[in-house]
């Protein structure tokens, strides 16, 4: 649960510094993530970003997403409110308040990183490491006990 805890911080402090690699760095290559933003987004830059059933598939699609979001969103603001423990198989919840007052719950399914152990509790999770093209931040590929987001399913209070 302390490895939840500390991915949950450093993914909020990345958003809060609008620093889209470190965002990106808690993200699995084949991560699904749905959201009804996602459908919202693509309604809102005429298929642009996003996709029409909310769901986006892999980094690329992410990042794009995240970015347009970064843009648009000058003002974005995450605080931590719980991370919660979900059922076996890497499963949290983490939930937040937006800058404009919103409620948020994300659900998460963490997995170790490519090339470690699946087995056990991590607790080294969240140490950021680089995006998609391998680039390394604080810790880098091969740290013991690393995870990822390999699933997220986001939940709002009411659709911001």
């Amino acid at each position: 649960m302390e490895s939840a805890r500390k991915l949950a911080e450093d993914w909020v402090a990345a958003w809060n510094a609008r620093d889209l690699d470190a965002v990106m760095s808690h993200y699995s290559p084949e991560v699904v993530f749905e959201s009804p933003r996602v459908a919202a987004a693509f309604h809102a830059t005429g298929g642009q970003v996003g996709s029409p059933d909310g769901v986006l598939r892999g980094l690329g699609a992410l990042r794009q997403y995240f970015a347009q979001g970064i843009s648009a969103l000058p003002g974005l603001r995450l605080e931590l409110q719980q991370v919660l423990e979900g059922p076996p198989g890497g499963w949290y919840g983490v939930q937040y308040t937006r800058e404009t007052g919103a409620m948020v719950l994300e659900t998460l399914r963490l997995a170790a990183a490519a090339g470690q152990a699946a087995a056990g509790e991590v607790a080294a999770a969240g140490q950021a490491e680089g995006d998609e093209s391998g680039g390394s931040r604080s810790g880098g590929a091969g740290v013991q006990g690393r995870q990822l987001i390999v699933e997220a399913r986001v939940f709002y209070e009411q659709v911001c």
